[in-house]
């Protein structure tokens, strides 16, 4: 009885960190929007052949101009936290990269 509790334990430790080692994790909200965008940019092109023709080709071709600005703003914004500690990390990791010596205490693991 002792040992199958072990074993529950052990395989609830392990759906835990595997679940945390998922690298699709979070991508759901960069997925949709990259694919709204997308295909924004390329119906933007395609409104683009019609424009001098017609004023709705030009007014749908400005506006999914917007569309995909403001999406990829937002994104900016959105990933703005982690964009910095990137940067606050590779400014660690520079005096390594350059040949010189690593201060290990510094380094913050998340």
């Amino acid at each position: 009885k002792e040992l199958v509790t072990e074993i529950t334990t052990a395989e609830e430790k392990y759906d835990v960190m595997n679940t945390q080692r998922n690298p699709w994790q979070g991508a759901e909200q960069y997925i949709l929007p990259m694919g709204i965008a997308i295909v924004a940019f390329v119906a933007r092109y395609f409104t683009d052949a019609c424009a001098p023709i017609s004023s709705i080709c030009s007014n749908t071709s400005e506006f999914l101009g917007h569309v995909y600005v403001a999406i990829f703003t937002l994104m900016i914004i959105v990933s703005a936290g982690s964009i910095k500690s990137g940067f606050e990390y590779f400014k660690e990791l520079l005096p390594l990269l350059t040949g010189g010596k690593l201060d290990v205490a510094k380094l913050k693991t998340s």
